[in-house]
């Protein structure tokens, strides 16, 4: 019995070192291009950063944290409930009494793109209870709002939201 080593014979060009070097070229210059979309679209779509400035909002650090040790320290407590398109903000004081003819900034923001951002008019509709209409669009949003009430420092707390539809 003999054995025979024989390679099959294939039609055609034998395969060469430049049909590797081009399989290559192509595999490695679609990860590359795939690579380069990605980052571009990331880029485009959220820089990243929450302040335009990070040195000059950082002058302002040490005032806010005391800001928001004094706002914890007066113990008002806020609840922000959504009721289809409407949304409903209720501030107490730390003894449970509202929080009344207060004007309220507040903003509906996309937690990763600025395109979306609105502003809210809330509107006093009962003693601490305050309504505002928003846009019904489903996602994750971020509604930051501001309580001025008359005689007091600021009281400011952001919310996170979920709209499905």
């Amino acid at each position: 019995m003999s054995i025979r080593n024989e390679t099959p014979s294939m039609p055609g060009k034998p395969f060469t070192g430049r049909h590797m070097l081009l399989i290559m070229l192509a595999f490695f210059g679609v990860i590359i291009l795939v690579n380069l979309t990605l980052a571009v679209l990331a880029g485009r779509t959220w820089t990243g950063l929450e302040v335009k400035n990070s040195y000059v909002a950082s002058q302002d650090y040490n005032a806010k944290l005391a800001a928001a040790d004094r706002q914890r320290a007066r113990g008002w407590h806020s609840k922000l409930m959504r009721d289809g398109n409407a949304l409903t903000l209720t501030v107490t004081t730390s003894s449970g009494r509202a929080v009344r003819g207060a004007r309220i900034v507040a903003q509906l923001r996309r937690p990763v793109q600025e395109s979306d951002d609105l502003a809210l008019a809330f509107m006093e509709t009962a003693p601490g209870v305050y309504r505002a209409v928003t846009p019904s669009q489903s996602g994750s949003w971020d509604v930051s709002v501001q309580v001025i009430a008359p005689g007091e420092e600021p009281y400011r707390q952001v919310f996170r939201i979920l709209v499905k539809e």
